[in-house]
């Protein structure tokens, strides 16, 4: 752009200065006018090509938020790269990135997302897994003082209550899309308490979401990740316990590279398997 105000600048003395021979003015501004254009316009692309390159652009599993969050803010402090994320359902995800959307890493909850989109060439590769991740019976503080019991792993008493009516609604992430509510309904199914609880679900987006209800006081308990639970937000909002692994299939949570994966971002999921970063994902209860 400045190459281009210089050019007119003097293009408009010269105009002045010899106004007998204005084809000749023409035909030379009109030279530098497209050299000028053609110039700028190679800056733009090489700039776009480079901040592109640079770009870190995450589609991640809503349970990961916290843990995630953390190794951003550590990253950027270290590098002073930036990294943009969006959080949602597993599910969700995956039917966008078959519809063309544009993500560099992806962080699924179930790693049969991540086989799924390398067989159709959505992924570098099969990726790595970046942990296990467990499920929790999570009670409000309000709901847990008048019923301390609540918490126990077998989830019998939390099953008492869905039966008498002391519990009478439950946070899960939606089982259509989101990982965590398949196991969520699987470990409801194991207890004999799924058809019980059906009238008793009110559903989140994503895992996240359903931690949100549970949290809030809308309702009584919920089935969300320990990822999220431990979080100091939500501990201060009421008790957990870990349901047993055995009552669903294994949470294994799988991350990726897609083909768009720029330089930038292929540096960050170095950085994600680094030992730094294990370490977070371990505080959040991947194993």
């Amino acid at each position: 752009m400045k190459l281009l105000q210089i050019i007119l600048a003097h293009f408009s003395e010269f105009l002045l200065i010899r106004p007998r021979h204005l084809f000749l003015q023409r035909t030379i501004f009109l030279a530098l006018l497209s050299f000028s254009l053609s110039t700028e316009l190679c800056i733009a692309q090489v700039q776009m090509k480079d901040t592109k390159q640079q770009r870190i652009l995450i589609a991640a599993a809503s349970d990961v938020r916290y843990a995630l969050d953390l190794m951003i803010a550590n990253y950027f402090k270290e590098t002073g790269q930036a990294v943009k994320v969006s959080y949602g359902s597993s599910g969700n995800f995956y039917q966008q990135i078959m519809q063309g959307g544009d993500y560099d890493i992806l962080m699924m909850a179930d790693e049969q997302y991540i086989f799924r989109l390398s067989e159709q060439r959505k992924t570098l590769d099969q990726g790595v897994v970046y942990g296990q991740g467990r499920l929790v019976l999570f009670i409000p503080k309000p709901i847990l003082e008048k019923w301390p019991n609540l918490l126990s792993p077998n989830l019998l008493e939390f099953g008492n209550a869905l039966k008498d009516g002391r519990i009478r609604s439950v946070a899960i992430a939606n089982p259509a899309h989101a990982p965590y509510g398949v196991a969520a309904e699987q470990t409801l199914k194991s207890v004999q308490l799924w058809e019980i609880a059906v009238p008793k679900l009110i559903l989140g987006e994503n895992a996240s979401q359903a931690t949100q209800f549970a949290i809030s006081g809308s309702v009584q308990g919920g089935l969300i990740p320990l990822a999220l639970a431990k979080h100091s937000t939500v501990q201060q909002k009421g008790g957990y316990v870990l349901i047993p692994p055995s009552t669903h299939l294994p949470l294994i949570q799988r991350m990726a590279l897609t083909p768009a994966a720029s330089r930038g971002a292929k540096e960050f999921y170095v950085y994600l398997q680094t030992e730094k970063s294990q370490k977070i994902f371990k505080e959040f209860g991947f194993e």
